[in-house]
């Protein structure tokens, strides 16, 4: 891996994310409260073969996620992480060639991760979701 991929996958993984909130916090503070939603990757706790820099990027925003959690949650604000195993984005296809070959029928498509956020959008107030793991119900082959 060139070190110019590694550092693209930090800082669009984990920068990103960091910077976003850091512009977002202040203004949630002054209106008493608000989400944020990371998307990571099951891969930020299960580590796969040639994703160095993806699965450290992912465990870096796990981590990272769970502090800004801790951290804010007295002004209101839930932070949470969502964990998605394998979702058809073209990732396995490009990445990971030979792990699943053509069929991607059984991977979780963007809509139920879009699903997952609403879920946690609408649960209510008194409530906090911080981690929310989902996976394919039946596995590829």
């Amino acid at each position: 891996m060139e070190i110019s991929d590694f550092d693209r996958q930090i800082d669009v993984n984990l920068k990103g994310p960091w910077y976003l909130a850091r512009a977002a916090v202040p203004h949630m503070k002054r209106l008493g409260g608000g989400r944020i939603i990371n998307i990571s990757s099951i891969a930020g706790t299960v580590s796969f073969q040639r994703g160095s820099a993806y699965c450290a990027s992912k465990a870096g925003l796990h981590a990272m996620s769970e502090a800004l959690m801790l951290e804010l949650r007295q002004h209101g604000i839930g932070v949470t992480v969502i964990a998605p195993g394998s979702v058809e984005t073209g990732f396995h296809r490009d990445a990971l060639p030979s792990a699943h070959h053509n069929d991607q029928s059984w991977m979780l498509t963007p809509e139920t991760i879009a699903d997952a956020c609403l879920h946690i959008l609408t649960t209510p107030d008194i409530a906090l979701v911080s981690k929310y793991e989902i996976r394919p119900l039946k596995p590829g082959k």
